[in-house]
């Protein structure tokens, strides 16, 4: 990557999660021409998202069979695609002595600097769009009303409510696989998350990503967030995969996720690098990736990375939001059959009132599927354990019962549209028809509350194992 760093010294900059991130944001007019002879550009400048035409062509790339040659492919191409049309750009904001990221991953370019370099880059041949990042303000995750310290080892009632203990038993528990987390980092010493760590043997390399110079040499988390959605995936005894591997990139804070941090933490997730994001390894990239934040629009850069996510092979799992009950509330996830998009359940069965309703803001059925989501217990990045709400933490245990289906048929490893569809044909159904149904709903479902159903353990690595390749 050429250019200095852009996120040094910007952690007041970066946001964090959660189900609140991401507004939409205007585009810069274009036409008016810059003079760059004082523009040597401060930290503490905006975030600016420069959108380019170009679109690497992934058509295919599903066919070719060995994990690592797959991978390699799609990110040749991406980078491919990014080099040729982002030179112009790149020229201009090093001109300008403006501090930049080339996200190739989207085919996007984040500066820092003001709206005199946006409206240039603005001009140039093959630059679709070019808008200042919006920071998003506060956690809306329901408070818990059980109590905050449960004791470890109690497992929670979600994980006897999924059953998981079953499939535990059978001797499933996640092993050879590998979830990305995608949040505010992770305190990887906590007792239920040291042993998962894929990174545990002390290098860190390939293994952990922050956008801030500050929080690059290991593992740690922002805001707490991701400790608990971590927790719920793969922790020991709290979680559902808790024989899995599990990686994280910090792309949220305290105060949102910019569209900036998501993507380039989703770059990291397609091809790890080192800490100081040199040598992308494809082939180490996670099966599957949780994401526990939402956000209000179908941005193109998101939406063009999930697309090469799901290229590559990774199974995606979003968080519906916790805007409920009013409908047409959930997140867009992605498009296609690559993505699970996960709402919640109280401990009664019922659909949390927090849980976002569908269809999303894309028109697609959401959720997909729901999941225990109120007073479950989990970790805190202070190594105790709490009792939490909302949809972030019932996304990690579907992607955690994912993980149980890779180990049960590793052919179902990048395959991410038929773990999805296996996912939703073992769901067991709730007919809720309070936001509408498509017309081929059978009995209320799929639904625009339910989805398909509550995830069932058992059934699904049942389908799982029985799953085999179309000839």
């Amino acid at each position: 990557m050429r250019g200095t760093p852009l996120y040094a010294g910007l952690a007041a900059a970066t946001c964090a999660l959660l189900a609140a991130c991401g507004q939409a944001a205007p585009s810069i007019d274009s036409g008016v021409r810059s003079d760059y002879e004082s523009a040597f550009l401060q930290p503490g400048d905006d975030l600016f998202v420069v959108q380019f035409t170009d679109k690497a062509d992934l058509a295919g790339v599903e066919t070719i069979a060995d994990w690592d040659e797959r991978g390699s492919e799609v990110v040749r191409l991406l980078q491919e695609t990014a080099a040729a049309s982002q030179a112009d750009s790149i020229a201009a904001a090093e001109a300008a002595g403006a501090r930049y990221v080339s996200l190739w991953i989207s085919n996007s370019l984040v500066f820092a600097g003001t709206e005199d370099l946006g409206n240039e880059l603005a001009q140039l041949p093959g630059v679709q769009k070019v808008w200042k990042e919006d920071v998003p303000d506060g956690i809306d995750d329901p408070e818990s009303t059980s109590p905050p310290f449960p004791e470890p080892g109690d497992g929670g009632w979600e994980v006897d409510a999924l059953g998981v203990n079953e499939v535990h038993a059978e001797g499933i528990d996640g092993a050879g696989v590998t979830i990305g987390i995608i949040d505010t980092g992770v305190a990887f010493e906590h007792e239920s998350l040291v042993d998962g760590y894929r990174g545990r043997d002390g290098d860190h390399n390939y293994d952990w990503w922050s956008p801030l110079r500050a929080y690059r040499e290991q593992p740690v988390d922002l805001a707490g967030h991701g400790t608990a959605v971590a927790g719920l995936a793969v922790g020991d005894v709290i979680g559902v995969a808790t024989g899995a591997d599990w990686i994280a990139g910090i792309a949220c804070s305290e105060g949102g996720c910019p569209l900036s941090g998501v993507v380039h933490a989703m770059q990291f997730m397609l091809a790890p690098t080192t800490l100081d994001e040199r040598d992308p390894r494809p082939d180490l990239r996670p099966q599957i990736i949780n994401s526990s934040w939402v956000r209000s629009a179908d941005d193109e850069p998101m939406k063009r990375a999930s697309e090469a996510l799901a290229a590559s092979g990774i199974l995606q799992v979003y968080a519906a939001g916790n805007d409920g009950p009013e409908c047409e509330t959930a997140s867009p996830a992605g498009e296609g059959d690559s993505f699970l998009s996960v709402g919640a359940t109280t401990q009664e069965g019922e659909l949390a009132e927090f849980s976002a309703r569908g269809p999303a803001t894309d028109g697609r059925i959401a959720p997909d599927v729901v999941a225990p989501g109120d007073n479950v217990v989990t970790a805190t990045m202070d190594g105790a354990y709490q009792a939490i709400s909302g949809t972030s933490y019932a996304a990690p245990l579907v992607a955690g019962v994912a993980a149980l289906m890779l180990q049960a048929n590793p052919a179902l490893v990048g395959q991410p549209d038929e773990v999805t569809r296996l996912m939703r044909e073992t769901a067991l159904p709730l007919g809720d028809l309070q936001c509408g149904a498509p017309p081929d709903a059978v009995n209320g479902v799929p639904n625009d509350a339910t989805g398909w159903g509550f995830v069932a353990a058992p059934m699904a690595v049942d389908a799982a194992r029985a799953w085999t390749p179309a000839p």
